[in-house]
């Protein structure tokens, strides 16, 4: 099977809930699967019209309005089936009160098994009924809502469990591989630290990728989306002297010292207020590690007030890191192709290609 990377998945996932088809996510831990499946559960719920912002899906104290998240390998195979009821003549099952009910949890949502391959294949099978006939005994789901599961791959050494056959032939199965570029569109969305992505696309063009890189030992800490952005948060609060350490312990000795390596580049780099008031005057980087980070940091300042001025500086670090600062700024803002000097930069392109 294919990999596809989250962006592709997550708009996969849209489709497959409008057209009522379950789906499975797998891959190596820490991809951001349960993200993407959040993002993907709330473009479809808005499309839907029950809700009329974001902000209403999700837990509340009255119920789970949209969105139930279910750790499937932290229950038993009677969690889902119920337990039995002998008051009566004959035998029936309690419904189990997290599955979603109308009244309280609303007409349109959706229900995710997170870390299905953690559950056993006991576990897995009281699900069948469910991704096939969307009923759990006398339980029917109700016709507004979705299911979808995630789960990590038995290759990865994460607990994961084998998948039946049964089940995966009652599912899309989708298989995620993480991809710098979709990472890095996301964390310029999410806030990340500009030094840890700057670092991680730096490192992907120097042909050695530090975005997710599963470890060759048992409990040993290593790179992956969730752990870059748990290094994000460690670095704009704690304290510089404890940087290399704290990081060694998120993302592992090796992807630290890299990006450390990186870091003091990065902190050498000239200001941008001095690179925008100046820039044929302004300093530039000697070595390739700075004069990639400080085309990144103009990248992002680029606006089409400045990009004029971005340009000629950008045109003195170097023809590669222009082209690839200029590629950035397009992605982030397409309306910069409008201005004269991206049309200035096209045309002289284009005649040199000749």
């Amino acid at each position: 099977m294919a990999s596809i990377d989250l962006a592709t998945a997550s708009g996969l996932l849209s489709d497959y809930f409008a057209t009522d088809i379950p789906a499975i996510l797998l891959s190596a831990p820490g991809i951001g699967k349960s993200d993407s499946i959040k993002a993907a559960a709330t473009e479809w719920l808005m499309s839907t019209g029950a809700f009329s912002s974001p902000a209403e899906i999700g837990e509340t104290k009255h119920g789970k309005k949209g969105f139930i998240d279910i750790r499937a390998g932290l229950r038993d195979p009677v969690d889902f089936s119920g337990l039995p009821d002998t008051s009566g003549e004959f035998t029936v099952w309690k419904k189990p009160d997290f599955l979603p009910r109308v009244e309280r949890d609303g007409e349109f949502g959706v229900i995710c098994f997170d870390e299905f391959t953690n559950a056993g294949l006991s576990t897995q099978g009281a699900l069948y009924q469910l991704f096939l006939d969307r009923a759990l005994n006398d339980y029917v789901l109700p016709p507004g809502w979705r299911l979808v599961a995630a789960g990590n791959r038995m290759a990865d050494k994460a607990a994961a469990q084998r998948l039946s056959t049964a089940f995966v032939n009652r599912v899309a199965v989708l298989e995620i591989a993480a991809s710098v570029a979709a990472w890095i569109a996301w964390a310029r969305r999410s806030g990340i630290h500009p030094a840890i992505i700057d670092c991680i696309q730096w490192s992907e063009n120097r042909g050695e990728s530090i975005l997710h890189v599963m470890p060759k030992n048992d409990g040993e800490a290593f790179p992956s989306p969730r752990a870059w952005a748990a290094v994000s948060r460690f670095i704009s609060r704690a304290r510089f002297d404890n940087w290399r350490a704290g990081i060694a312990g998120l993302i592992g000795d090796k992807a630290a010292a890299v990006f450390m390596g990186f870091v003091e580049i990065w902190r050498t780099m000239p200001k941008l207020e001095t690179v925008f008031a100046d820039p044929n005057g302004a300093p530039v980087p000697l070595e390739h590690g700075g004069r990639f980070a400080v085309a990144c940091a103009v990248s992002r300042e680029l606006t089409a007030a400045n990009i004029a001025k971005g340009f000629a500086y950008l045109e003195r670090v170097g023809a590669e890191f222009k082209a690839m600062a200029v590629a950035d700024a397009m992605a982030r803002d397409p309306d910069l192709k409008d201005t004269d000097s991206f049309v200035s930069y096209s045309l002289a392109n284009q005649r040199r290609a000749l």
